[in-house]
């Protein structure tokens, strides 16, 4: 309630021991301030000034802050969102939820500096295709979720878009629509961060006490199974392999399919059974372990770091999901190495499940009681902050030998001829056609 009286503005506060008449106290106005329109995001969410300082404002650097600002979006984009939001179809919740995705959320999805341009063509997408539109809004829900009410709680929004943009994917892929190949691409990308994130079923569960593990493993293949369908297309034409294209030859370097243990330390060509012989086609292990010793050199402060990392799970064949999911204990082991380089990222998505499913494997295999891996468990426990103790620990020795390795030696192995052989296509095209 407020009162008017004698030519000032009185408003009542309703602390613990005030009299009736001392809750009555005046009500000071706010000084006229020029509010900040283009400050950085940091300021925004604090409700303070910022200097619009570029790269960092003051205020950011006062507080160690990451200074980032609002992408600018072209005038056409900007122009269709002002126009796309008053439609009868765009109700009031999805107006503040795309007006967040684009505020807030979309620098947070792909951290790279290339990323400014794929966001004005991602909003373009979502403007255009109610496909990527509903993978754009279940994000924005799941980072609202994440960052204002619980990781654990589900969004009613988020909740609905993403079943419609999991829908929607699904007779995208029945129909394989050429045309619409950004919407799908989008929309899988966005959807495999999402079932990522998700930690409703599974946060602080036991893995033999979770229905399916490793749900979100599905997912998180799904953008190479799309992408596999137009492998043998000529004519496709993306959006996306202009956004690829100045990381390729990074991404490509992860390509390491060589059969026998070159490279691989003879300790863990022991524990995993390899030979001269084995090779990546039939061996269950051989080509995520390769790829594994070609991500853990990787420095998490690396900008590619987290998009290099994500390509573990594409290495992932269908035998090893099912080995995965069943509890195999060297599956297990070199999942958690690769959560353990996930931990080290502050992403929003990434961050709590690595942790949460580091923890479980490291927790299962103690319980199982693998001598032969027990070793070689202190790197991941170190990542994920679990107890570890062992009279003999070889693991994060093992690490620091690849990576000072990979220091002295650091050209990578070429990437493999299953990806290069029969193509003319540029560097981009071929992250695309992955196998």
């Amino acid at each position: 309630m407020v009162h008017a009286g004698q030519g000032r503005f009185q408003i009542l506060s309703f602390r613990e021991g005030q009299t009736s008449d001392s809750r009555l106290q005046n009500y000071k106005s706010r000084r006229p301030h020029r509010k900040s329109q283009k400050g950085c995001l940091i300021c925004k969410r604090r409700r303070i000034k910022c200097d619009e300082q570029s790269p960092t404002c003051q205020n950011c650097i006062k507080h160690g802050a990451r200074c980032s600002y609002t992408v600018a979006l072209s005038p056409r984009v900007d122009r269709d969102i002002r126009t796309t939001v008053q439609t009868d179809w765009f109700p009031h919740t999805d107006s503040t939820l795309f007006s967040y995705f684009i505020t807030v959320v979309m620098e947070t999805m792909v951290p790279l500096s290339s990323w400014t341009t794929a966001a004005q063509k991602v909003v373009s997408i979502a403007l255009d295709e109610p496909l990527a539109m509903h993978s754009v809004l279940a994000a924005a829900g799941c980072h609202f979720r994440y960052h204002v009410k619980s990781p654990r709680g589900r969004c009613l929004s988020e909740t609905y878009h993403t079943m419609r943009a999991c829908s929607g994917l699904r007779l995208y892929l029945e129909m394989q629509q050429v045309d619409k190949i950004d919407a799908a691409i989008t929309t899988s990308m966005f959807l495999g961060s999402i079932s990522f994130a998700d930690m409703v079923e599974d946060f602080q569960v036991p893995l033999k006490n979770r229905q399916v593990p490793f749900f979100w493993v599905g997912s998180q293949r799904g953008l190479g199974s799309l992408l596999t369908l137009f492998r043998f297309k000529p004519s496709l034409q993306s959006m996306w392999l202009d956004v690829f294209e100045p990381v390729a030859e990074a991404l490509l370097g992860l390509y390491d399919d060589r059969p026998g243990v070159s490279g691989i330390p003879a300790e863990f060509a022991t524990v995993f059974d390899l030979s001269e012989t084995s090779n990546c086609d039939d061996h269950p292990y051989l080509k995520l372990l390769r790829r594994l010793w070609r991500l853990l050199p990787v420095d998490p402060g690396n900008e590619l770091a987290l998009l290099l990392y994500m390509q573990f799970v594409e290495g992932m064949s269908s035998q090893f999901v099912v080995l995965l999911n069943s509890l195999d204990t060297r599956a297990l082991m070199l999942v958690s190495y690769w959560l353990a380089l996930i931990c080290a990222k502050d992403c929003w998505w990434t961050r709590l499940r690595a942790k949460n499913d580091c923890w479980a494997i490291y927790e299962h295999l103690e319980q199982v009681g693998d001598k032969s891996l027990w070793k070689y468990m202190d790197f991941p426990a170190a990542a994920c902050g679990y107890p570890y103790t062992d009279v003999a620990p070889a693991g994060q020795r093992m690490v620091d030998w690849l990576r000072l390795d990979s220091i002295q030696r650091p050209t990578l192995h070429p990437a493999s001829n299953a990806c290069e052989s029969g193509m003319n296509a540029t560097l981009a095209s071929n992250v695309l056609e992955v196998d």
